[in-house]
C-alpha cells in the first residue's frame, strides 16, 4: 500500500496537504513548517512507526515533533474531525500490516 502526502500550501508556520492511498483522498493534513518531515519515502513497518508520523489533533502551532496531523481541512494549519479520520486511517494501516502488505509513506510537493 502506498500512502502519499502531497503538500500544496506553504505558510510561514504551517504546511497543508492531502493524504491519498492508492490515488484516493482519505484525509487532509497539517504540519508545523519548522518541524515538518523531509520529502521522501518512509517505510511503515509497524503501528508504532505509523504513530510516529501521523497524529490526531486540530492545530499544529504547538506541534514540536516531526509528524503531521490528519483530519478535514478548516483553515491553514488546522483540521477538524481528526479522531474520525485518524482512526479510519490507523485501522487501514493495521489491517494491511496484519496481511503482511508493504506500506510506504511518500511525502511529495504537489507543486
Amino acid at each position: 500500500m502506498n500512502i502519499y502526502l502531497s503538500r500544496y500550501r506553504y505558510k510561514n508556520d504551517t504546511i497543508d496537504g492531502v493524504l491519498k492511498i492508492d490515488g484516493v483522498v482519505v484525509a487532509h493534513t497539517a504540519e508545523n513548517s519548522r518541524h515538518a518531515l523531509k520529502q521522501g519515502e518512509y517505510p511503515i513497518t509497524s503501528t508504532e512507526t505509523f504513530r510516529r508520523y501521523a497524529l490526531m489533533g486540530n492545530g499544529v502551532y504547538n506541534l514540536r515533533r516531526q509528524s503531521f496531523i490528519v483530519g478535514k481541512y478548516l483553515i491553514p494549519g488546522v483540521v477538524i474531525k481528526s479522531a474520525l479520520y485518524y482512526n479510519r486511517l490507523y485501522e487501514r494501516v493495521r489491517k494491511a500490516l496484519r496481511r503482511k502488505q508493504k506500506i510506504t509513506l511518500f511525502i511529495v510537493d504537489a507543486k
